[in-house]
């Protein structure tokens, strides 16, 4: 007790806090969910007019009405008194309000001022509605009752009849036992009426007003009633709220029941599902109309527009995760729950007026009572100030054809075809009976079509005018139910499966259309289309229509659906087309929607060019993403219109956009989403929610400083947008070469006018600078660039840079694939230039030819060919194909090559064997060889084309020359070194190395023409310095210059002799010195005693021999000074020995030559000298030694020789080397020599 205390004092303490408003926590204070101090009155979502409430008000004299509605469901609020039906006057007691629910039977009527509750607006009275739930006047009456029930769902979760016997003296549940077909057969004797009071006891009771009850013990209970729309506009909540204010437990009941009647049929079949089975999505009552009208056992008049009707009362409904209906429970023990009630009027079988059964709970199954009767309750226990919410989701809909593929069922053979229980075979089978029980103009509009497996479309199911059709997976799967007064537990079993509708093989149209021009069934304004819980898909096959095709009338999509893999190979919408007049309405409240995986050729999945005010309007999670055309992401084309969202709506999905209407100037910007402002505060929609399917375009929110595209108004705070970079697109046209083509300055057939140029006003190029994805022409164009006409010409070939700006092609940059936009044969003309611009710039040639055969000549090296041409006809004029020359090679052919880069020029893997590849000029044509000069040109026949030929040559026998020229590298002292050569005909390999050259070495060289083959150019002694290398002997003659530099490392000697008439040396001659090449040399007479001079001679190094790369001092560079007579000489040493010898003549008398000689070291003379004239026969006497020159010599031997043959000289030498003797008594004396040895102590 003192936790409770603490709790009602806390609460008592925020009673002001809480006052007119709930609040709901999930962390409990004390045993409590949810609490308030008080229940506020009627909510202000009661009152205002929005989307899903559509609140209406009509004050009828005293009494005051609110009307709402959903989708297909009316509700009446207000005074009930007088709406009793076949309850009596007076039964229920009055005052008393309550509602009625009736079916909204035209889209239309929701905008009279009840709603949609009838079909017109109401003032003084308020009429029976068309489609009812009530049995003629009879409303929804409320109730509640202090207690139990006698019987709660089960606890294992298994919701099925074996319930709980929780209360078996409830004093407000009447319920006893149950028979085996789950019938009531007996009562509960603890049960009294008296105990059931009416929930509002008021004339005029506001919807959501709170009503205050206490029990025998003095507890009190505050209670509220809210009827209003669901959040996703199926249904009607009839939402109960109860708060015990008391510190005590407190068991309360409260309900709604009425006499039941549907579709003019009192004896409904109604369908019973589980009751409180674990993780179940939905669970209630299900009326259906089978067909029949009238009343009591069902077997009247026959089938009318009010026929097949359905009625849920929802005692849990849960979609994607809400939950719409259901008993809000503290715990996993809290017994509330809430019920259904089926059953028969107006006594029941088990006895009791059908009322007193208002809180009993029936078994799952299957019933006919022949006049049905029905009710739904809510068993709230509450702990003390414990507050809980209890909610029943109710729809009925106009008319409901049920289908199942291969149950054979149709409009012709089958009464009840349709009913649940005996399905249609078809949509179209369907659509037919709904379209004959309906028609167009009767009172009902809106009908249903509740698919019980996959269904297969091989034609269009066209919607006919007036009608309402929403197509959507079944509630329910077949189930068989019975005749009247049946009572059975067949339960129906709920269907959870999405079927799919699917495009059959072969069938290319739409799967749906909406078209005033519809064959069987032509659609007008008021036609609709809608799509619940459901799959459209397309199959991948190819198709030439959208799954969709709407001109008009609506096409709403609604949550848990994907329209899917349509692939349409015509330049149409992938998903849907929404033309005309028609309006798309994308609109998953709750779950989610998508429009995903449909390809096209040119168009996006959604094509909007329809005039609606609004065409397209998006509301929840609606996902519009991955459909692709040939250029890539293709969602939603918006055209000139933009998607819209409706007062109270908010869009959380992601559609992707793309509209043709790009930005034109770069302070524009393209309307793509806005919204209802009419009383809204925020902006329904992020920027997040939207994408561009153009690579290169933006979504951005409004920038107000800058304008709308196409106009001067500013953009608009709120709207999202398209923004685009500015591209250029260059069309050139070409003539064949490559030229462009001039254009006329003066006028077809005046003079001057050039008929190979185009005519006067044309532009060439044509440059297009605008948003990217916008189109590349005008819209006066069609938004192509036109194909200007040449006359006598036809376009032989389109090329774009870059490649892949085609439509068709793509590039990859990261992970994304960007595809080409640029079509180049727009409405099929090659040439004609479409699509919408690409992300980069853009440069297009479009080649023109003569309408003829035209001959371009590659000679591939040969004398230049001149195009040759002549026009389609029988026989060639042209003679044989002509004959190229080029030096050093013979012709051997012509070959057709596809000049794929149009340079005139056959290159390297151009195609030249085969035939044209598809999408070029001349595709299909052969390719190799097409003759010689002895072959005829072919006759000029088929279509105009420029044929591209390149010569085919053989080397010739004529040789060319490579000659190898060497030189030195002084400039002050040019030497040529020979030179070589070789002769080789063309395409010869040829190759050559600089050749060593005595005293010289290679360093660099150069070769004429500088471009003919590779010279390396290291210097020696790197290997292959100066190597030369020609691939293939061009044909004419080539010059290698090698260059060289004298080597340090290598030296000749150099000479200098002085000689007497016999030839021998005489005087004091210099060393032979080792001299490098152009190095200076000189030498010069000698006075010698006893000679005189007489002439100079160069005995060695005189002669050049080229041929060996010899230079000698016959080469005017290299002598400088020759003059014999006088004795001098000087100039450069040549890469050779040289000796220059000076001859002298003996003067009168006798002279002694001593030569001393080494006779180690070859005889070289060390020294030598002339004594004399000496008298004849005179004695001679010189001694051995004695001279600085001889230090470290001893003699070894000698020879004597006479100067002259005829001599007496007696002359000798000793072994120690004194010359002894006497001299001849004639002649020119006697020379000595002298052979020394070296000195051992010496050397």
């Amino acid at each position: 007790m003192k936790k409770n205390k603490l709790i009602k004092t806390i609460k008592q303490a925020t009673a002001g806090l809480l006052a007119g408003a709930m609040v709901l926590t999930g962390a409990p204070l004390g045993s409590m969910t949810a609490n308030a101090a008080v229940l506020p009155a009627a909510t202000d979502e009661l009152s205002p007019a929005t989307p899903n409430n559509k609140v209406g008000v009509v004050t009828m004299g005293t009494n005051k009405y609110t009307f709402g509605s959903s989708d297909t469901t009316a509700y009446a609020f207000g005074n009930s008194s007088g709406h009793n039906g076949a309850d009596g006057s007076g039964s229920p007691p009055s005052p008393n309000s309550g509602f009625n629910i009736s079916g909204v039977v035209n889209e239309a009527h929701r905008s009279n001022n009840n709603k949609g509750y009838y079909n017109a607006d109401l003032s003084n009275s308020m009429p029976q509605p068309i489609l009812k739930t009530g049995y003629t006047s009879s409303w929804w009456h409320g109730f509640y009752g202090f207690g139990k029930p006698a019987y709660i769902a089960n606890t294992d979760g298994s919701g099925d009849g074996n319930f709980q016997h929780i209360s078996p003296t409830s004093p407000i549940d009447i319920t006893g036992t149950y028979d085996s077909g789950g019938k009531p057969n007996s009562v509960n004797s603890s049960f009294s009426n008296s105990n059931i009071k009416l929930l509002l006891p008021i004339a005029n009771a506001e919807n959501g007003q709170v009503h205050t009850v206490q029990d025998s013990s003095g507890n009190k209970v505050e209670l509220r009633q809210e009827v209003k729309p669901s959040d996703d506009g199926q249904y009607i909540i009839v939402e109960y709220t109860a708060y015990n204010t008391s510190n005590n437990t407190v068991d309360i009941m409260v309900g709604h029941e009425t006499d039941t009647e549907l579709g003019n049929l009192d004896a409904v079949p109604i369908f019973i599902t589980s009751h409180g089975k674990s993780g179940a999505e939905l669970e209630g009552l299900h009326f259906h109309s089978n067909g029949w009208t009238g009343s009591g056992a069902g077997s009247a008049s026959g089938k009318n527009y009010q026929s097949f009707a359905a009625f849920d009362i929802y005692s849990t409904r849960v979609v994607n995760g809400v939950q719409l209906a259901g008993m809000e429970k503290r715990n996993s023990t809290d017994p509330s729950e809430t019920r259904v009630r089926a059953g028969k009027w107006q006594y029941e079988p088990a006895g009791g007026d059908h009322r007193y059964w208002v809180f009993s709970q029936s078994k799952p199954g299957y019933i006919n009572p022949g006049d049905s009767a029905a009710a739904f309750s809510a068993y709230f226990n509450l702990e003390s100030h414990e507050i809980k919410k209890a909610k029943f989701a109710i729809a009925i809909k106009p008319m409901v054809m049920y289908v199942k593929p291969g149950s054979g069922n149709t409009d012709a053979n089958k009464y009840e075809a349709g009913f649940m229980g005996d399905p249609m075979d078809s949509i179209e089978e369907a659509v037919k009976r709904i379209k004959s029980l309906l028609g167009n103009g009767s009172q009902i509009a809106k009908a249903y079509i509740y698919l019980q497996g996959d269904v297969t479309l091989n034609r269009a199911i066209e919607i006919p005018a007036g009608l309402d059709i929403t197509i959507q997976s079944a509630d329910f799967s077949a189930a068989t139910g019975g005749p009247s007064s049946t009572w059975n537990t067949n339960e129906a079993t709920v269907n959870g499966t999405r079927f799919t509708i699917s495009r059959a093989s072969g069938y290319d149209g739409p799967l749906f259309k909406l078209d005033s021009a519809n064959a069987t069934n032509p659609s007008d304004g008021s036609s609709r289309l809608s799509f619940l819980d459901v799959n459209v898909d397309g199959g991948n096959i190819d198709a030439k229509s959208p799954l969709i095709d709407a001109k008009i009338g609506k096409v709403t999509v609604r949550q848990d659906v994907e329209l899917k893999n349509n692939k349409v190979t015509e330049p149409v919408a992938s998903a849907i087309s929404v033309g005309g007049s028609a309006e798309l309405d994308l609109n998953a409240k709750l779950g989610e929607t998508k429009i995903t995986g449909n390809t096209g050729t040119t168009e996006s999945a959604i094509k909007v060019s329809s005039s609606a005010a609004h065409p397209v309007t998006i509301n929840g999670k609606v996902s519009v993403t991955g459909n692709t055309n040939a250029k890539g992401k293709a969602n939603v084309d918006l055209g000139t219109s933009m998607l819209w969202v409706e007062k109270g709506n908010t869009f959380t999905g992601t559609i992707s956009v793309n509209t043709t209407n790009a930005p034109q100037a770069d302070n524009q910007a393209t309307p793509i989403a806005d919204y209802d402002r009419n009383g809204v505060v925020s902006v329904p929609y992020a920027k997040s929610n939207f994408e561009p399917d153009t690579k290169g375009q933006n979504v951005e929110e409004a920038d107000v400083s800058n304008f709308e595209t196409g106009t001067s108004n500013a953009q608009v705070s709120g709207r999202m947008y398209l923004t685009a970079p500015f591209k250029g697109v260059t069309v050139s046209y070409v003539d064949s070469d490559g030229s462009t083509i001039g254009v006329n300055t003066v006028a077809y057939g005046s003079p001057g006018y050039d008929a190979n140029k185009f005519n006067m006003g044309t532009v060439n190029p044509v440059t297009k600078q605008k948003g990217v994805g916008a189109t590349v022409g005008e819209t006066a164009d069609g938004g192509i660039i036109p194909l200007p006409t040449l006359s006598g010409y036809v376009v032989s070939e389109v090329k774009i840079t870059p490649d892949y700006a085609e439509t068709g092609k793509t590039r990859t940059v990261g992970s994304e694939t960007i595809n080409g936009t640029i079509d180049l044969s727009a409405g099929g003309t090659y040439g004609k230039i479409g699509g919408t611009i690409y992300s980069e710039d853009v440069d297009i040639s479009v080649k023109f030819i003569k309408a003829g055969k035209t001959y371009k000549f590659d000679a591939k090296g040969g004398g230049a060919i001149a195009d040759k041409y002549e026009p389609i006809s029988g026989a060639s004029t042209l003679g044989n194909l002509p004959k190229p020359v080029r030096t050093g090679y013979d012709f051997v052919k012509w070959v057709r090559y596809d000049d794929t880069n149009g340079n005139g020029t056959f290159d390297t893997g151009e195609p030249d064997s085969g035939t044209i590849a598809t999408g070029r000029p001349s595709a299909g044509a052969n390719l190799g060889d097409f003759g010689t000069d002895t072959t005829p040109f072919p006759a000029p026949s088929g279509n105009p084309e420029t044929i591209t030929l390149y010569a085919v040559w053989t080397p010739g026998s004529s040789q060319y020359e490579v000659r190898r020229n060497y030189s030195n590298s002084n400039p002050s002292l040019p030497l040529n070194l020979g030179s070589d050569a070789d002769n080789y005909i063309i395409t010869a390999t040829v190759n050559h190395d600089p050749v060593s050259i005595p005293l010289y070495k290679y360093v660099s060289g150069s070769r004429i023409p500088s471009s003919v083959g590779t010279l390396d150019s290291n210097a020696a002694p790197t290997p292959n310095a100066g190597h030369f290398n020609i691939p293939s002997m061009p044909a004419y003659n080539v010059a290698v210059n090698y260059k060289y530099v004298v080597d340090p490392t290598q030296t000749a000697n150099f000479k200098v002799r002085h000689v007497d008439a016999g030839g021998m040396d005489i005087g004091s001659a210099p060393p032979v010195v080792a001299k490098r090449a152009e190095q200076s040399i000189t030498a010069q007479k000698q006075n010698i005693t006893g000679y005189t001079y007489d002439s100079m001679t160069i005995d060695a190094g005189g002669t050049t021999d080229l041929n060996q790369h010899i230079v000698g001092l016959d080469n005017p560079t290299l002598l400088v000074t020759n003059d014999s007579q006088n004795g001098v000489f000087s100039g450069y040493m040549p890469n050779q020995d040289v000796t220059v010898t000076f001859h002298y003549k003996a003067d009168a008398g006798m002279n002694i030559v001593r030569k001393y000689l080494d006779h180690e070291v070859g005889d070289r003379l060390i020294h030598s000298k002339v004594d004399g004239p000496l008298a004849p026969g005179s004695a001679v006497n010189f001694p051995f030694g004695g001279m600085d020159e001889l230090y470290g010599y001893v003699y070894g031997s000698s020879s004597v020789e006479d100067l002259d043959p005829a001599h007496t000289a007696t002359i000798s030498v000793d072994g120690a080397g004194n010359i002894t003797g006497n001299m001849s008594a004639s002649g020119n004396g006697v020379k000595v020599n002298l052979l020394l040895n070296h000195d051992p102590s010496k050397w």
